[in-house]
C-alpha cells in the first residue's frame, strides 16, 4: 500500500540523514550551523512530518479495521502508533522552542539529557511506544493463546496506561521550568 512504503522510504530518509550527520562528527537535530545542516534539518523535519501524518491516517483508518492478527497484538498497535504520534508532536514542540534542552541541573547518564527542562526525554519515551506496546500485544496474544493468559487485553490496557502516565509525566517535567 503506498502510504506504508510512503513511511517507510521516509525512515530510511531520516536514518541515512542522522546516519551521515553523524558520521561528519556533527549533531543532526537543530543544527543550522551551516547551509549543508540546514539543509539536512529541513529535509530531516519535511520528511518526519511527511511520515508522521500519514502513520496518524493509517491509525485513523485501523480503528475501522479488522487487523489479521490476534485482538491485543491489534490494540497493541494501535496504542503504541497513538502513543508515537503524540511523541511526535513532541518533537515538533522542541522545534517551537528553537531546541531540545532548556533546563538545567541533574542529566541523565550517557545520554547527558536534563531531568527538568529537556523534551528530549518525552520525546524518546513516546517514539519507543511503537515499539514497546506492539511487542505487549504480541506477547500477551502468545500468552494467551497458549493458555497462560486469559485476559490479554487488559494486559496491554495496563501497559498502555502505565507507558502513558510516564509519557505524560516526562513531558510535565520538560514543561515545567518553562511555566516557572
Amino acid at each position: 500500500e503506498l502510504p506504508a512504503a510512503a513511511i517507510a522510504a521516509g525512515v530510511v530518509v531520516e536514518i541515512a540523514l542522522i546516519g551521515g550527520q553523524a558520521a561528519r562528527g556533527v549533531e543532526s537535530h537543530f543544527n543550522t550551523a551551516t547551509p549543508l545542516d540546514t539543509a539536512v534539518y529541513v529535509v530531516m523535519g519535511a520528511t518526519i512530518v511527511a511520515s508522521v501524518g500519514l502513520l496518524a491516517w493509517l491509525l485513523a483508518r485501523s480503528w475501522r479495521r479488522e487487523f489479521d492478527v490476534a485482538p491485543a497484538f491489534a490494540w497493541g498497535i494501535r496504542l503504541g502508533v497513538l502513543l508515537f504520534v503524540v511523541g511526535s508532536f513532541q518533537g515538533g514542540t522542541m522545534n517551537a522552542i528553537s531546541g531540545a534542552a532548556t533546563g538545567s541541573g541533574p542529566t541523565l547518564p550517557v545520554v547527558r539529557w536534563n531531568l527538568g527542562g529537556d523534551f528530549r526525554v518525552a520525546h524518546f519515551v513516546g517514539l519507543h511506544a511503537i515499539e514497546v506496546l506492539p511487542l505487549v500485544g504480541y506477547a500477551t496474544a502468545r500468552s494467551h493463546q497458549r493458555g497462560r493468559l486469559q485476559r490479554p487485553l487488559l494486559v496491554v490496557a495496563l501497559a498502555t496506561t502505565a507507558y502513558a502516565a510516564v509519557l505524560a509525566a516526562a513531558f510535565a517535567f520538560a514543561v515545567a521550568p518553562l511555566l516557572g
